[in-house]
């Protein structure tokens, strides 16, 4: 009994712990056992948002730490609260955004991170969108969260492309003139914020102050079926969100650099890269880790018969410390 309790006590001080408000600048990693759901305030059902292993990498970007998250379409939406902010702040936060499956993401589409007044409310500012474009989709902002507000930057990205994402919200004296910034893979970092990609003035309602960021996974037209997200930071200034380091994303990113192959598997997963291949991992959809292993050679080939069908990540780190992750499915 004595061990139940004290059991018990150690649950709550650790969820007190992780759900606490925290203080900016904050720097969340994702640091927590893979395969867990993330320990956020969560609410609304569906599917939970897992930790996964690995990491997404940004060139410039200081090195990235911990584990990543995979989310997508209808699921429980999660909150991280921090210190309020009010008028007169201007808040920021940045994550490393890869889409791995558009699912049935429409050409209306939807956001699915968000800044919010408190916990209990549904005004939601800053909100973060997405929307299909042929094969591919579009990155948009929007001051609070009506569809036919949304401003949509320019360009379009492809799955599994890695995008720096930052935005803020600007909170005014007065009403209907919050702005709200997005910036998409920005170079200059750690330092004054370069031109954004969007700018919105508010023409409604504005927020009184903001006190969570928000992900969330809505239906399977507005939200894509599969996407990782890591690196979350919110802060007061742009440089509080873009820490500069060395560089993250090698050249071996690119498909000629680090080949893997069949996309489409069904027994044997060969890779090749220019510098060696030091570890790999086989990862699910949802974030377990189905095989793993050592290696010391520039190639690779993996017996995956006995995975059972389905979409996974297939991790690979070579000498220099890179990590190169590739979706792929098991036929």
């Amino acid at each position: 009994m004595k061990i139940k309790q004290l059991l018990s006590v150690f649950s709550f001080i650790l969820a007190v712990s992780v759900n606490a408000q925290v203080t900016l600048p904050h720097y969340e990693p994702f640091n927590y056992t893979v395969g867990d759901t993330l320990p956020w305030n969560s609410f609304n059902s569906g599917d939970s948002i897992v930790i996964m292993s690995g990491n997404l990498s940004y060139s410039g970007l200081q090195s990235s730490t911990g584990n990543m998250i995979v989310m997508g379409e209808y699921g429980k939406d999660y909150q991280k609260q921090f210190t309020e902010q009010g008028t007169g702040t201007t808040t920021y936060y940045s994550f490393l955004l890869k889409v791995t499956d558009l699912g049935a993401l429409d050409a209306t589409g939807g956001y699915f991170a968000a800044f919010t007044e408190s916990q209990a409310t549904t005004y939601y500012g800053a909100s973060l969108w997405l929307r299909l474009s042929g094969s591919a989709y579009n990155v948009g902002i929007n001051a609070r969260t009506t569809a036919a507000y949304t401003s949509w930057a320019s360009g379009t990205y492809n799955v599994n492309d890695v995008l720096l994402i930052v935005v803020s919200y600007q909170l005014n004296s007065g009403s209907t003139n919050d702005v709200v910034k997005l910036w998409i893979n920005p170079t200059n970092l750690g330092g004054t914020a370069p031109t954004e990609n969007v700018t919105i003035t508010n023409g409604g309602t504005d927020l009184i102050k903001i006190a969570n960021v928000l992900l969330r996974q809505d239906s399977h037209t507005e939200t894509p079926e599969f996407m990782n997200i890591d690196e979350l930071r919110i802060g007061n200034s742009y440089a509080d969100v873009t820490p500069a380091g060395t560089v993250g994303l090698s050249s071996l990113q690119n498909t000629e650099q680090f080949k893997v192959y069949p996309s489409c598997v069904r027994d044997w997963l060969s890779a090749e890269s220019v510098k060696p291949i030091q570890s790999y991992k086989i990862i699910s959809g949802i974030g377990i880790v189905c095989m793993e292993g050592k290696h010391s050679s520039n190639r690779l080939t993996l017996n995956l018969n006995s995975l059972t069908p389905g979409i996974y990540f297939a991790q690979f780190t070579v000498e220099d410390g890179t990590t190169v992750t590739r979706k792929i499915v098991k036929k």
